[in-house]
């Protein structure tokens, strides 16, 4: 595989920007993808590019259309809830915290801000009702239960070892890094 490649933005819609993820519709991969904009890690910022939204092809590439958070400077992460919940249902971390779509297949998609911070990672749980945020500073790590729309900062001085290697606050169990 990898061997043949095709031009599926700039040219189709997509305006020049960087790109600082994709997520593709596990459902539909052929069609639904989704991307975020900027250049989220920019070192240099000469040629740092703010940006300018989460776009969306539902036709492989061929168009791009801006689905939301066109006011946010930098995105870093866009996720896909797995598609047996609803693949048009999207989490996405930024400098300005962290957001949700839950219809991001309709024609004008809504947005939500789940918890405000400078979050870099967003990842789905084994759990697919369980998404984890982490970001800088005083973000830490954050846990969103979204079926039941709980969510809670876990802070670094709660963490403890139980001796198998995980976890345990408030009823919440996580596996350690090792």
């Amino acid at each position: 595989g990898g061997d043949n490649w095709m031009n599926a933005g700039t040219d189709k819609g997509l305006p020049r920007c960087g790109v600082s993820s994709v997520a593709i519709d596990e459902n539909n991969s052929s069609s639904n993808w989704f991307v975020t904009t900027g250049d989220a890690e920019g070192l240099n910022r000469q040629f740092w590019q703010n940006a300018i939204g989460v776009y969306r092809t539902t036709d492989g590439g061929n168009t791009w259309d801006c689905i939301g958070l066109e006011n946010i400077t930098s995105m870093r992460k866009v996720i896909q809830v797995p598609g047996q919940y609803n693949s048009g249902h999207l989490f996405v971390a930024t400098t300005d915290g962290l957001y949700e779509c839950s219809n991001a297949l309709v024609a004008n998609p809504s947005w939500s801000k789940v918890i405000d911070g400078d979050f870099y990672d967003v990842e789905i749980g084994e759990d697919p009702t369980i998404v984890y945020a982490s970001g800088t500073g005083t973000t830490e790590v954050y846990l969103y239960e979204w079926v039941n729309n709980i969510g809670m900062t876990l802070p670094n001085d709660e963490f403890i070892d139980d001796g198998f290697n995980s976890t345990t606050i408030t009823g919440w169990r996580f596996r350690a890094n090792s």
